[in-house]
């Protein structure tokens, strides 16, 4: 039998703590994750549950198709940050 596996991407937005978005200042890993998902419908862990505040973890485990899409709606996020 086959199980499916979970696979994580744990990208650094250190980078990103301190810049605005329409809902706000990204404070934290924990706002970064709220604000994404209120902005772009895309779901994050914030990385301060796993000791790491500058990250963020984002599963894989789904088509190319979803990942391309959420990475386009990221990107679209990252870019309206000031």
């Amino acid at each position: 039998s086959q199980t499916d596996g979970a696979f994580y991407a744990f990208p650094n937005i250190s980078a990103l703590l301190g810049k605005k978005s329409a809902q706000g200042v990204v404070s934290d890993s924990v706002t970064f994750c709220q604000q994404l998902l209120q902005n772009q419908l895309i779901a994050a862990v914030p990385g301060s549950g796993f000791g790491a505040d500058g990250y963020c973890r984002l599963s894989y485990a789904t088509s190319d198709e979803a990942i391309d899409q959420a990475l386009n709606r990221l990107a679209t996020f990252v870019s309206e940050l000031n």
